[in-house]
C-alpha cells in the first residue's frame, strides 16, 4: 500500500519550503504548474510516496505528485499515467470555471453597486439576497457545463476501475511468482 504525504506546495513560509529549491514560488496566490513539475524531479521529494500539496489558490483542488515505482511494471505505469490524466483535467476544468466565477462575480458586483448608488464609490458588501441573483443567474448558465462535467468525470473515474483492478491482480501474481 502506497503512503500518501502532505506537502504545503503552496506556502513557502512552512518548513517545507526548501523542497522548492530554485521553484518559483514567491506570491502563494501564484501557483505555476512548473514549480510542480519542480516538484516531482526534487531529491527532497521521496519519490516512493504520493504527496498531496495545499489547494490551489483558483481551482481549490489539491495537487497531488504521484509516486513512481522504481521496478514499475507497464500495467503499474499505464494505470498511474491514466490517474494523472484524470486529475490535470479536472483541474483544468475547475481553474478555467473558477477563474470565470470569480471574473463574472467582480462584474456583478461593480453593475449592482453602480446601480444601487450610482457614480459613489461605495466599500459596501452586497447583502446576501442581492448575491444570491448573481449566483442563481450563474449556475442556470453553467448547467449543462456541470451536467458534462459530471457525467465526464464519472466516465473518467469509472474508466479507471480496469486499469486498477489489473495493477492489483498483476501485483498478486508478481507476488506469488517471488514466494515460489
Amino acid at each position: 500500500m502506497r503512503c500518501v504525504r502532505y506537502l504545503s506546495l503552496f506556502r513557502p513560509n512552512l518548513a517545507e519550503k526548501n523542497v522548492f529549491k530554485g521553484a518559483d514560488i514567491d506570491n502563494a496566490a501564484v501557483v505555476k504548474a512548473s514549480a510542480i513539475k519542480s516538484a516531482r524531479t526534487s531529491p527532497h521529494l521521496d519519490a516512493r510516496f504520493t504527496w498531496v500539496g495545499s489547494p490551489h489558490p483558483v481551482s481549490n483542488l489539491r495537487p497531488i505528485v504521484f509516486s513512481e515505482e522504481q521496478n514499475e511494471s507497464q500495467v503499474e505505469k499505464e494505470f498511474r499515467l491514466s490517474w494523472v490524466a484524470v486529475q490535470e483535467w479536472n483541474q483544468h476544468f475547475w481553474e478555467t470555471h473558477n477563474s470565470e466565477f470569480f471574473k463574472r462575480r467582480e462584474e456583478f458586483i461593480e453593475a449592482k453597486k453602480k446601480k444601487l448608488y450610482g457614480t459613489e464609490s461605495n466599500n459596501k458588501p452586497l447583502s446576501a439576497d442581492q448575491m444570491s441573483e448573481f449566483y442563481k443567474t450563474f449556475l442556470d448558465d453553467k448547467y449543462e457545463t456541470h451536467l458534462r462535467y459530471n457525467i465526464d468525470w464519472y466516465k473518467k473515474n469509472i474508466g479507471l476501475l480496469a486499469p486498477a483492478i489489473k495493477v492489483v491482480l498483476h501485483q498478486i501474481f508478481k507476488k506469488k511468482s517471488t514466494l515460489k
